[in-house]
């Protein structure tokens, strides 16, 4: 994940671009955890 720095220094269009992708990171560890593919890291 990105610090307050880095996310200052990014245009909209890249900070638009994170947003999606994180999305989909997102999309998919909520897929995953619904049919208990996640695994214990802690």
């Amino acid at each position: 994940m990105a610090n307050v720095e880095e996310l200052r220094a990014k245009s909209h269009a890249e900070l638009q671009e994170t947003l999606v992708e994180m999305a989909k990171e997102q999309f998919g560890l909520r897929m995953q955890k619904s049919i208990g593919q996640l695994t214990q890291t802690h």
